[in-house]
């Protein structure tokens, strides 16, 4: 009996500890604190979306996958700037934009923020160019706004990620705890590790630039949101057959890691795609292999016929 007891009380303790541990707050600071020279606050239905935008010409967008924010295109933009006018983005949830607990996260409302971006800069014609579960909310914008939309990008698109169907039936206080684990500097590092080639390229300075995100208002309470979020398990089959633009996929080559089955799949949804794959590459593509990145991105819009 003393011993259950003993038991009893140091499982008390330790849920006690992980109620601290999920509840304990970040330092908060506003999203324009953390802001660039090139970065522009605009609010979309009821939202105050952070983005950037640089140089002049024709315009790309740029959009982020699951907990990215525009620093995932930091050496990308500069290669397309020449040539371009690049936008980058914060979705709703993520980087310097709105994190609103009773919003929703699922990928069509999503790819609704970056419609309405391209609608309030009043761009004519633009190519969206989307990295992991942004390659598909880039796809969905596509099939919103078809005839603003002249291209399609996509940078190994997560047509079919879907979160841990564990995560949804998480309980007080593991669902928050779970999304302060996202935050914390030991979850950043070994999810980017983990899908890197070239892990030299996880640095400290990188992480630091990550973590700005948990910093600003309603961050953890948006990740346990999304993480818990129904509407964000559902499959793209349907998709594609309203995508007449042309369009790009871009995959890293890393060997036996290589996700073939996920290529596969994109190609079969995204029929007609061009594909390039970019060897001794990870997920980040255009972090890893920036140059490789922008000379597959500028020689596919060349070869267009406008």
């Amino acid at each position: 009996m003393k011993a259950l007891r003993n038991i009893l009380v140091i499982v008390v303790l330790l849920y006690a500890a992980l109620i601290v541990y999920a509840y304990l707050p970040y330092p908060v600071s506003s999203p324009e604190t953390f802001a660039g020279k090139n970065s522009h606050f605009i609010n979309l239905g009821g939202k105050t979306i952070h983005y950037t935008v640089q140089s002049s010409g024709p315009a790309l967008m740029l959009v982020h996958g699951f907990g990215g924010s525009t620093l995932a295109w930091d050496k990308l933009i500069p290669l397309l700037t020449p040539h371009y006018t690049v936008y980058a983005l914060d979705l709703p949830g993520f980087g310097l934009s709105d994190k609103p607990v009773d919003a929703s996260y699922a990928l069509p409302a999503q790819a609704d923020i970056v419609c309405a971006l391209i609608n309030a800069l009043g761009l004519e014609e633009t190519v969206l160019i989307g990295h992991s579960m942004g390659g598909v909310i880039v796809a969905d914008a596509v099939r919103k706004l078809p005839d603003r939309i002249k291209a399609l990008i996509m940078i190994e698109p997560g047509f079919y990620y879907t979160p841990p169907a564990f995560f949804q039936n998480l309980f007080f206080p593991f669902d928050r705890a779970m999304a302060k684990m996202f935050y914390s500097r030991t979850g950043r590092e070994k999810s980017f590790v983990a899908s890197y080639y070239d892990t030299s390229l996880v640095t400290e300075e990188m992480i630091d630039a990550l973590l700005i995100a948990r910093h600003t208002p309603g961050a953890v309470e948006a990740m346990q949101a999304m993480s818990s979020d129904p509407s964000a398990y559902i499959t793209y089959e349907n998709i594609a057959a309203a995508v007449t633009c042309p369009s790009l996929m871009i995959w890293g080559e890393r060997g036996e890691k290589t996700r073939i089955r996920e290529i596969e799949d994109s190609q079969r949804l995204m029929k007609g795609s061009k594909l390039v794959m970019v060897k001794s590459c990870g997920h980040y593509v255009q972090d890893e292999k920036p140059e490789q990145t922008a000379q597959a991105i500028l020689a596919f819009l060349r070869s267009l016929p406008f």
